[in-house]
């Protein structure tokens, strides 16, 4: 199942009528108020139930949804990194040009950025 980056204009409709039964292989993860990921069949059974209010978002829509979870997502990166290395162990990985930590690093990193863009495709 294909996801997509969706928003809706909070001026109209506040908050968004969802179903009380569905398939449990509809995905869904809320952004920033007025931005939505989930799966593109999920969208058709929430637009139906709140007058088409659903509309696949742009890149805009994902330079918002990017800068509004960058705290969470950097608090994240953090957590990842603390869990395999120390901060004195990234030091010296840096002082050292340590490519192995270095490299492990900017993977975990990486890891975490697309998970996040997993759930902002607006294709």
């Amino acid at each position: 199942m294909t996801i997509k980056l969706y928003h809706w204009d909070v001026s109209q409709k506040d908050v968004l009528a969802n179903p009380s039964k569905f398939s449990g292989d509809y995905k869904i993860k809320w952004h920033v108020h007025g931005y939505v990921s989930m799966t593109v069949e999920f969208a058709a059974l929430f637009n139906s139930l709140n007058n088409n209010v659903l509309i696949k978002s742009n890149a805009d829509g994902v330079a918002a949804v990017k800068a509004a979870c960058k705290p969470d997502l950097d608090r994240q990166k953090v957590a990842a990194i603390r869990k395999e290395y120390s901060v004195d162990d990234e030091f010296f990985a840096l002082r050292t040009n340590n490519t192995t930590v270095k490299n492990r690093i900017a993977a975990i990193i990486s890891d975490i950025e697309t998970e996040r863009d997993s759930w902002l495709d607006v294709s």
